[in-house]
């Protein structure tokens, strides 16, 4: 009976060492698991950071591209507002002549005009 159980304790004592051996085997596999993922992850992170700088560029030169149409837009707006200044201006000197040059040649008719442009707008003003 001895050698019974001395080949149980061998078979138990195999057994022992083949489990020892498996969980080292299984840490040895999950540290370098654990290593894999952290390189992998350090390598997201810079992917990541390096996808946020350009973002942060391709932004900055839109931000640049919209200020700098943005000031041609105004310079036209106001290169071309102050043309239709000068032409509003130049265009009541002419009708400012025209009737000054009207009153010259028809003094009386000018002056009956005005009379009646007079009571017409004092008229309209007393009835309100």
């Amino acid at each position: 009976m001895s050698t019974s159980s001395d080949q149980f304790r061998n078979k138990a004592q195999d057994l022992k060492q083949d489990a020892q051996d498996f969980g080292r085997a299984t840490a040895a596999a999950a540290r370098t698991g654990a290593d894999h993922l952290r390189d992998k992850a350090v390598e997201l992170k810079h992917d990541v950071e390096g996808l946020g700088a350009a973002a942060r560029q391709a932004a900055s030169e839109h931000a640049s591209t919209v200020r700098d149409a943005a000031g041609h837009l105004y310079d036209e707006g106001r290169e071309r507002a102050g043309h239709l200044y000068d032409q509003s201006r130049q265009q009541a000197q002419r009708l400012e002549r025209t009737v000054e040059t009207q009153v010259r040649q028809r003094p009386m008719q000018a002056v009956l005009i005005a009379v009646g442009v007079g009571f017409i707008l004092g008229a309209l003003c007393v009835r309100r």
